[in-house]
């Protein structure tokens, strides 16, 4: 895997990249025409390489051997939906999904951050569609945090979108800032207090650990399974 920032020439490979993946993630029951007109409308040639020379862009390109299998987009001065956040949106992160798994998505990432700490960006944000679960997964795992929502449209139809920020150091977000993911940790943290009288009687106990016992539990063991707490 090569990462470079893309060039002119990269423009019809990065749209036909981006044909593939949008209707691959959002058109899984069939195509029709009104989602047909809209990939193929935006996601051209011409429109890559207007992205590409324009300076409010930063686009990195992974590179195989027989081309290019995934990019993301770094818009500058694009304010949020979200109030007091920075005015840095990842535009767009797409791999190709036969090169899923192989780590192309995270190290594109990490390059954007980077190219964001040399600017002195301090965060960075991005939406996603609210049902596109594998993504959202995806950005928690790398450190991102749900801060709000807001509607992705094309012509009059609105659709869901979450949306994520996380600093732009390697250590990912400061939970002080983000309070709707520490709200979630604090009522969780919550739930096992209240039930730690329940599990001091379902639970073998061991240093650093606890091992869940008995169905009781079973549709809760894989919330707290991971999750050293004292139960004496």
């Amino acid at each position: 895997m090569t990462l470079r920032k893309a060039q002119p020439t990269d423009a019809s490979s990065i749209a036909a990249l981006s044909i593939e993946v949008w209707l691959g993630t959002y058109l899984k029951r069939g195509i029709n025409g009104f989602f047909a007109d809209y990939a193929l409308e935006t996601f051209t040639a011409p429109n890559t390489l207007a992205l590409i020379a324009d300076t409010a862009n930063h686009i990195i390109v992974s590179e195989a051997c027989d081309g290019i299998d995934g990019f993301i987009r770094i818009s500058h001065g694009n304010p949020a939906p979200v109030s007091n956040l920075a005015d840095v949106e990842i535009a767009t992160l797409y791999v190709q999904p036969r090169h899923h798994g192989k780590g192309i998505g995270t190290g594109l990432l990490h390059a954007a951050l980077a190219h964001c700490r040399d600017r002195q960006v301090p965060s960075v944000w991005l939406a996603t569609n609210a049902q596109n679960s594998p993504a959202i997964e995806f950005y928690r795992a790398q450190g991102f945090a749900a801060v709000g929502e807001t509607d992705f449209r094309i012509d009059d139809q609105a659709y869901v979108n979450t949306v994520f920020v996380r600093r732009t150091e390697p250590s990912g977000p400061d939970p002080q800032i983000y309070p709707q993911d520490t709200a979630m940790i604090s009522s969780s943290a919550l739930i096992l207090k209240l039930m730690r009288p329940v599990l001091k009687s379902i639970v073998t106990a061991s240093p650093g650990r606890i091992t869940l016992t008995g169905p009781k539990i079973s549709t809760f063991s894989s919330a707290v399974a991971s999750c050293p707490i004292n139960v004496s």
